[in-house]
């Protein structure tokens, strides 16, 4: 049986503007607006009468002096895309579903982290740092989960607590029944049990093959298809702070959340990382100055959250901010390159992991090769040509070998930037 894990980001349109790690200098409140209405308001605006569906005139009547902001789908998408990468670091088969929800089919990955409960607390807890609000799920089958998770969250891990939560999941958080919702309210439908006891025949005449598909879906009675979450080849991210900062330990918060994507992009490419830099960009203008490089070297390669996250803390407790920072991001320095760790300096039960960077990365590796110090340079238009098979022995067809290290496989070898997920 497999099992599912489902994240639902309730609070997403106001989370991707404030964090739940921001505290704001003011009690004037913040409000998102789309078409002109209230789609969500934080606590400050509440209490001073500001009810979703409001209409802007409204808000400043009551709050004249809230933050409004319209609605941003980009905004959203990226921080659902964090999410998604954060989760990568528990399983390879990530979903970015509808609606705000991420999946991640972790069949695979019980034992590793101690059992299906244990690793639901560490996702809601990943997500947690992400800085976002969420209600997490588990079910046997993906459409489950996300109806599950879209209803509040829950749990059922057989086939007969699936059977009595799909039945009290009400009738609206299954999109293929909304269309048809007055017709459902006449009947005296109001969850997915409703609809469930009603003849097939009948519902499959008056509501196509959706509903019902859609149902089997979720019961496991028919497959299921989903477009995995794919790994670009270079990690790049970038947040922006909701306010201005004055001192550099509130970049922290922000730098962690960049801190769980990478280490999810990391885990789901078999890759560890020796050096990264975190930039702080500075406010723009007449008075603009360059942005501050944050640059964290490791003792030995590591794909691990806490050392990363405590090493960029004891960096960012040195550095005084000579400007007020608006954004935060990873930016490579130095010559990108590629090199594999040395056995020894690897998990002792896992395989020996590779150290990558990218000059859009933020990450400059610069690890130890099973024999000596070197670098491995890139493809590129220049200086590469010899098959990675013909001086490596590795048997891939397409790798080329830059000529500051022969013998070495390239980025380009898929068998040796692409492996396996293996525990």
């Amino acid at each position: 049986m497999h099992h599912w894990i489902g994240v639902h980001l309730p609070r997403l349109p106001i989370e991707s503007f404030c964090p739940t790690w921001y505290m704001p200098v003011s009690d004037n409140g913040f409000v998102v607006l789309e078409k002109g209405r209230v789609l969500d308001a934080d606590a400050a605006a509440r209490s001073q009468g500001v009810v979703d569906g409001m209409r802007r005139g409204g808000v400043l009547t009551l709050a004249p002096n809230a933050d409004l902001r319209e609605r941003e789908l980009t905004r959203e998408e990226q921080t659902v895309r964090g999410v998604a990468f954060a989760l990568l670091q528990f399983t390879p088969n990530v979903v970015i579903a509808d609606e705000n929800v991420v999946l991640a089919d972790v069949t695979a990955s019980l034992r590793l982290f101690g059992g299906l409960r244990a690793l639901r607390r560490r996702v809601r807890r990943t997500v947690a740092d992400v800085g976002v609000t969420s209600t997490a799920s588990i079910a046997p089958t993906a459409e489950a989960t996300w109806l599950i998770a879209r209803a509040g969250g829950g749990v059922a891990l057989t086939q007969r607590s699936l059977s009595r939560v799909l039945k009290r999941i009400p009738l609206g958080v299954l999109p293929a029944a909304r269309r048809f919702a007055e017709w459902f309210d006449g009947l005296g439908c109001a969850t997915i049990g409703d609809v469930t006891r009603l003849p097939r025949a009948g519902l499959k005449k008056r509501c196509g093959t959706a509903l019902l598909d859609a149902l089997d879906r979720a019961k496991g009675e028919a497959p299921e298809v989903h477009e995995w979450l794919t790994m670009p080849p270079a990690f790049d991210a970038r947040v922006e702070l909701p306010d201005r900062i004055e001192y550099v330990e509130a970049t922290l918060f922000a730098a962690r959340r960049l801190t769980l994507q990478m280490t999810g992009w990391l885990a789901a490419r078999q890759l560890a990382v020796a050096r990264f830099v975190v930039s702080l960009e500075h406010e723009r203008g007449r008075d603009a100055i360059p942005p501050t490089d944050v640059e964290v070297a490791l003792g030995e390669p590591t794909w691990h959250e806490e050392h990363l996250v405590r090493l960029l803390k004891e960096r960012l407790s040195r550095i005084e901010l000579a400007a007020e920072r608006v954004f935060i991001g990873p930016q490579g320095k130095g010559s990108p390159g590629l090199s594999r760790c040395n056995r020894k300096n690897a998990r002792k039960e896992r395989d020996p992991l590779t150290t990558a960077s990218h000059a859009q990365l933020g990450v400059w590796a610069n690890g130890l090769s099973p024999f000596e110090h070197q670098r491995v340079g890139l493809p590129s238009s220049e200086g590469f040509g010899q098959s990675c098979a013909s001086r490596s022995g590795c048997g891939c067809s397409g790798g080329s070998v830059g000529r500051e290290a022969p013998g070495v496989p390239s980025a380009s070898c898929t068998c040796w930037s692409t492996r396996a997920w293996r525990y």
